[in-house]
């Protein structure tokens, strides 16, 4: 198969989105997968173009400019055309921040070292699930503003 990728090649242009240093894959999937994959609110564009790069535990990942800004002009419309979305998203950040915490209260007191791959999998599938739901909520309100003050220049 020799087909290029969808939006490696195209005329929207790259831009360092972040470089995060000390960093593990499993939270670089975390976001990747809220940013690209998630369908809690079908109203958000997701972005289109996503890379990253990861090398000894430093993760730089980009998105395409245009692709950027358009994600924060959604953000923008969900919050004007739904009055309600900004509550929303508190309310969920708040729910999701509680849960997480909770499990990680419940996790630092687990024998880890006792447990089976099938015992640590369920741990960190729970983990995944609780950090991927707070990620959905929470990546809004930075991303509205983060690349290209959006939200900044709208008000």
């Amino acid at each position: 198969m020799n087909k290029k990728p969808k939006h490696i090649f195209d005329k929207d242009p790259w831009m360092l989105a972040e470089h995060i240093p000390d960093m593990d894959l499993f939270f670089l999937q975390l976001f990747a997968s809220c940013f690209a994959n998630d369908s809690s609110f079908p109203f958000i564009r997701k972005y289109k173009k996503v890379l990253a790069t990861f090398k000894k535990f430093e993760n730089d990942f980009y998105l395409g400019e245009k692709d950027s800004y358009l994600v924060g002009e959604s953000i923008i419309k969900a919050l004007v055309e739904r009055p309600n979305f900004g509550k929303e998203l508190d309310r969920n950040i708040l729910k999701w921040s509680a849960k997480l915490i909770a499990f990680a209260k419940r996790a630092s007191k687990l024998p880890l070292r006792t447990f089976t791959n099938k015992q640590l999998w369920e741990v960190w599938e729970e983990h995944d699930t609780i950090h991927t739901k707070l990620y959905t909520y929470g990546w809004l309100p930075v991303a509205v503003d983060m690349f290209h003050n959006n939200f900044t220049n709208k008000l």
